[in-house]
């Protein structure tokens, strides 16, 4: 299974008065490391084509387990959780880097779409970038 482990760290403004993350931040972090998972397989396949694929998030859902903080080195740990036809579902863990203590857990759905919001069945018609998920998932 690929698993994309993004380093990131809180600074000042990550976080809030009490210099613990700002909930959103996570959000934002999560889309980095899903950017970071796909950027190889995915840019490389618009390439050959000539053509965007997108994956504009329709659901989101996030577990705060503990708070980070302010310049605590964290690891974005992003996979594939399932693929279909034409969805995408990503999974991440936010951890302390030195400890592994988990900060974050949560998922993104996404449809692949082409650049007007048309939704793409990849399984039918980029089968080549379909297998290439499927594989990234064993």
């Amino acid at each position: 299974m690929v698993v994309n482990e993004t380093e990131v760290m809180p600074i000042f403004a990550d976080t809030d008065a009490m210099q613990i993350v700002y909930h959103g931040t996570y959000v934002t972090w999560m889309e980095l490391g899903r950017t970071k998972l796909m950027e190889k397989p995915l840019r490389a396949y618009e390439k050959k084509i000539g053509q965007q694929i997108w994956l504009p998030i329709i659901a989101l859902d996030i577990r705060y387990k503990t708070p980070a903080k302010l310049y605590e080195k964290l690891v974005v740990r992003t996979k594939v959780k399932s693929m279909k036809a034409a969805t995408i579902e990503f999974e991440y863990e936010i951890v302390n880097k030195e400890t592994g203590e988990v900060h974050v857990t949560g998922t993104t759905k996404h449809p692949l779409t082409d650049t007007d919001l048309n939704p793409l069945n990849i399984k039918k018609h980029h089968t080549e970038l379909y297998d290439t998920i499927i594989k990234m998932m064993k």
